[in-house]
């Protein structure tokens, strides 16, 4: 209640406000005029009660859509709600909040994984709930599996193979299957164990033995366990440092200097023979030859297994190929045999392998697969890297992945390391330092440290006595007046002003807000208007996400009409009208409320008049009146112990999917026949799938002298086609004229769009006996 001339505080109350009623507070503390005031009553002028826990909350998931994390609780009760804020975790990850005023969301979620979930309550002081109870839940699986990898190769390296594909997309993906085979054929089945797991598409397979084929298949698995089929297989051959090859010229002469110019080098056919120490030479015939120097140095080689010698002005072409050196041609008569051996020449080294403690070169080109069993690289330019191992002081890349998961997600799993460490035996007390909403400990929406007395006045982040604390956010909005209705029905506008603020230094920042003489149109969703850091205009948004984002400050919402309620604005008196957020008082006396809302907990007055009463929930004793006229009455459920209707007009009464026809819940059709004819029945029973009950009965005259005879009826359904239903009759020929009868009944039910079926009765005899036979319809419309 009040302390002497001094409101309550309202939820929503503007900073200035707040500080003129701090003002008489103390000013009547001086002068002693308000008597005696506890703690107790400074803690009651504002709202420190927190709401209720939220209750019943629960996650479930669907595939049905799309893949759906769908969160349900029971609504807040509280006259002060302002939204509710979810907070989810995947697994061990940190908490991630999202901002609803309804009682479901929704977020994309992988199947088949575990998440966490809690639900708050606040309202518009900013009293937080405790959290509801967190409920875990398992998302469905699926069972769509993931693509087929494509574009494996394999590349043998000395003693490893290194594999690599196109990564598979799926949000759901868990890992690669690798298979390793000696041989491409059998190829792996679905139940085939896999060699290898990996989590990126890239492998290394190490201390593999040399001059081994291998093939390789990959598929990809995902969090429910799908699998795609395998891929195509890739093979690769593991190599070792060659010997050296020792080459043989059999007849074979090479000649420098001949016509027509003097730079031709010739060469005679003959035989050259080749291997490695322990191994069985081979021998290959080659024909005769030559080559025009023209410039640069000609290199003349022999690849290991060709019928000819080859020329190139290349080291790079030479060395790319499996290849021993022959000679060395410069023009003229300046020919330089090598056949295999090492080749120096000023600068210039040629030779098969070269060992060696250290290596030193200013550029380096390696053709072929280079193999460093431990290298320091100071700086260099690589196109793509393979590695089973990356260690780097600083690593710059667009993306990197890591266990399956963006690293960008990883970061997000330890922005709160909180919850993991409270899992075990090691603990943080919770609620010594209180972070949310999207603020720090210096956020700018907080003020700063400083606090002032200036006269009557005081300016600070917190006034506390005893147990009162009333947050001064050290943001001020002066001159903007929101206006409900205006310029036109369901439109709100604002007026210029300024908003002064301390930045996060302390400063005092004033900004100029324009003004927006047409605003924002109300349709359905309430629309919050809201400031944004450093703006020098005012937003305004459906979206409580964007609307509470982390630079941003909400100063009003609007509802439509005048339901209007302004947490920074101004409150204005014009004449008799006065436009506000809230209004609190005792009593209200007034010849008229005009309001799109009135929130209250009773109603009393000695005649009540209104166009429409709208209302969640009707609760009365009883509802006595002469006549009750009702346009549309809807109603989600009601209990009546007893209804008594004495005169009712209802033009159409639909119930489930069928309609009731006027003046009848039922028809009945009916059908017979004698001897051996057919006869048809058509029902007309209407759409919605009514039951239709078959009941059908038959008569026999008996004749001795036809002792045993068989006769059987068949209901047939000849609009869907098939028999239905059968009855059947024998003579037993004990006394002529004896009646022998039969009957059954069948349950049948139409498809919904049908409003007609047609039945027919057949007889189905040997003999010529005297028989009839009734079908009887009966339509029960639910």
């Amino acid at each position: 209640m009040p302390i002497g001339p001094v409101d309550l505080i309202k939820n929503g109350e503007s900073g200035a406000s707040v500080r003129a009623k701090l003002n008489l507070l103390l000013q009547g503390a001086i002068d002693g005029s308000l008597g005696s005031v506890t703690p107790e009553d400074l803690d009651a002028l504002v709202d420190t009660i927190a709401p209720e826990r939220p209750k019943d909350f629960e996650l479930n998931s669907t595939l049905v859509p799309s893949n759906l994390l769908i969160g349900t609780w029971a609504p807040s009760l509280e006259d002060d709600f302002a939204y509710y804020e979810l907070q989810l975790k995947q697994g061990l990850g940190s908490w991630i909040g999202y901002q609803t005023s309804s009682t479901m969301y929704q977020v994309s979620m992988i199947p088949n994984t575990v998440y966490t979930g809690r639900v708050f309550a606040v309202d518009k002081s900013g009293n937080k709930s405790e959290p509801s109870v967190e409920f875990t839940h398992t998302t469905v699986a699926d069972e769509i599996p993931p693509a087929m990898p494509v574009g494996l190769t394999a590349s043998g390296g000395i003693n490893n193979t290194w594999l690599k594909w196109i990564a598979n997309t799926e949000t759901d993906f868990a890992r690669y299957e690798i298979f390793e085979a000696l041989e491409e054929f059998p190829a792996p089945t679905d139940e085939s164990t896999p060699s290898y797991t990996s989590q990126t598409n890239a492998f290394v397979i190490a201390a593999q033995d040399p001059e081994i084929t291998r093939w390789y298949w990959v598929r990809a698995v995902d969090t429910s366990g799908n699998k795609s089929p395998w891929s195509a297989p890739a093979f690769a051959t593991t190599s070792k440092i060659r010997s050296e090859v020792k080459v043989t010229l059999v007849g074979i002469l090479f000649k420098p200097g001949n016509a027509p110019n003097g730079n031709r080098l010739t060469w005679t056919a003959g035989q050259i023979t080749f291997g490695t120490d322990g191994s069985v030479p081979t021998s290959q015939n080659i024909p005769s030859g030559f080559v025009d120097f023209t410039g640069p140095t000609l290199y003349v080689y022999y690849v290991l297994g060709d019928n000819k010698f080859s020329v190139t002005t290349s080291l790079v072409t030479m060395y790319s190929q499996d290849s021993v050196l022959l000679g060395v041609y410069r023009g003229g008569n300046d020919y330089q045999s090598v056949e295999g051996k090492a080749y120096i020449d000023g600068g210039t080294i040629l030779a098969q392998t070269i060992g060696a403690n250290q290596l030193v070169a200013d550029q380096a080109v390696i053709t072929g697969a280079a193999q460093i069993a431990n290298a320091i690289i100071t700086n260099a330019h690589i196109v793509e890297l393979s590695a089973a191992k990356l260690m780097a002081g600083t690593a710059l890349a667009g993306s990197i992945t890591v266990s399956g998961h963006a690293l960008g997600d990883v970061a997000d799993y330890a922005n709160d390391p909180a919850g993991r460490i409270n899992e075990a035996l090691t603990q943080i007390d919770p609620g010594k330092i209180l972070i949310s909403g999207g603020t720090s400990l210096a956020d700018w929406r907080s003020g700063g440290d400083n606090t002032k007395i200036n006269g009557g006045n005081i300016a600070t982040n917190s006034v506390r006595a005893n147990v009162l604390e009333i947050g001064a956010r050290g943001v001020t909005a002066t001159g903007i007046a929101f206006s409900g209705n205006t310029p036109t029905s369901n439109r709100v506008s604002w007026t210029a002003g300024t908003i002064t603020y301390l930045d996060d230094t302390g400063a005092t920042v004033e900004v100029v807000i324009s003004e927006n003489p047409i605003g924002a149109m109300w349709t359905d969703a309430t629309i919050y208007i809201y400031w944004a850091k450093g703006a020098s205009s005012l937003s305004s948004t459906t979206l409580p996400s964007t609307a509470f984002a982390s630079n941003n400050i909400v100063l009003a919402t609007y509802k439509g009409g005048l339901n209007l309620s302004t947490d920074y604005g101004r409150t204005i008196i014009d004449g008799q009208g006065i436009k506000t957020g809230t209004v609190g008082a005792d009593q209200i006396a007034a010849n008229a409320i005009r309001a799109q809302h009135i929130a209250a907990d009773a109603i009393q007055a000695g005649h009540l008049q209104a166009g429409i009463i709208s209302t969640d929930k009707l609760a009365a004793g009883a509802v006595t009146a002469a006549k009750m006229s009702v346009g549309s009455l809807s109603a989600i459920s009601a209990v009546l112990g007893y209804v008594d209707i004495g005169d009712a007009n209802i033009s159409r009464l639909t119930v489930g999917t069928s309609n009731i026809a006027a003046g009848a819940i039922s028809d009945a059709f009916e059908t017979s026949q004698t001897g051996s004819n057919q006869v048809s029945l058509t029902v007309n029973h209407g759409a919605g799938s009514p039951r239709v009950y078959l009941f059908y009965s038959s008569e026999l005259i008996t004749q001795n002298n036809q002792t045993g005879a068989a006769i059987r009826y068949d209901i047939n359904n000849d609009t869907d086609g098939g028999v239905i239903g059968s009855m059947g009759m024998v003579n037993p020929g004990v006394n002529n004229n004896d009646i022998v009868t039969a009957s059954s009944f069948r349950i049948f039910v139409p498809p919904s769009g049908r409003t007609q079926t047609t039945f027919r009765i057949s007889r189905q005899a040997l003999t010529n006996l005297s028989t009839s036979a009734r079908l009887i319809a009966m339509v029960l419309r639910r």
